[in-house]
């Protein structure tokens, strides 16, 4: 008896985190179809100061599923701190376990049918996954250093901390790859497991990339203040 009372208390509470959120962040004609739901327990934190947007025009009741359960993480939440915009162009499903940040000013941009498993995201810029892509589980997709390096042979000149990050359509990316900034990759292709994405990919589509280390070493002449570090 108390454990069907416990299910029912836990349904009742999914359906309002989702009305409340739908209404909060979409306009009324999209809200009352309920567009995005909300599947898992222990679900986020900072959300509120940020925007959400479906930019498309077939919105659909559950067509944005966030905290998608599977076997290993069914347990967990998902954690979403949004000072910026979350702009989703048609249906996704997010991962339970996943990890979202997306600071103030930047944009985040989800293109159609994307499937995303336990994944990480911070973007601190622009970030922008193209349609119909897989994300691979405990994948890490990061448009910024966190923090500023300086270059002392250029006078201390700070080296970009953030820049875009553009995943072209129809990509896969396998478990565990590290995405950096400035990465922008063509259509159709797929990245192999632990791989370390960085750079622009002038490649053929239907490709399959693997590169365990970086392709580039910065030898010498770069530092990190600890005075003055911050994004």
């Amino acid at each position: 008896m108390w454990k069907i009372l416990f299910m029912i208390r836990n349904y009742i509470g999914h359906v309002v985190r989702i009305v409340l959120f739908n209404f909060y962040f979409l306009p009324w004609k999209q809200a009352v179809k309920l567009p995005i739901w909300i599947i898992c327990r222990n679900p986020f934190r900072e959300y509120k100061k940020g925007h959400i947007i479906i930019d498309c025009e077939d919105v659909s009741t559950a067509m944005i599923r966030i905290g998608h359960r599977h076997d290993f993480y069914y347990r967990k939440g998902i954690s979403i701190k949004n000072e910026g915009t979350v702009v989703f162009k048609g249906k996704a499903v997010i991962g339970n376990d996943s990890v979202i940040e997306v600071y103030k000013g930047a944009r985040l941009q989800f293109g159609e049918r994307v499937g995303v498993s336990s994944s990480k995201f911070f973007c601190a810029c622009d970030t922008t996954i193209g349609n119909r892509c897989s994300i691979g589980k405990g994948c890490t997709i990061m448009d910024t250093d966190f923090h500023r390096v300086k270059k002392v042979k250029d006078g201390d000149k700070e080296i970009q901390v953030s820049k875009p990050i553009s995943i072209g359509n129809e990509n896969w990316l396998g478990y565990e790859c590290l995405v950096m900034k400035g990465v922008s990759t063509p259509d159709k292709c797929i990245f192999s497991a632990r791989s370390v994405v960085r750079g622009e990919y002038d490649m053929p589509q239907y490709s399959i990339a693997g590169m365990k280390q970086c392709a580039e070493y910065w030898t010498d002449g770069y530092y990190l203040d600890p005075d003055d570090n911050a994004l």
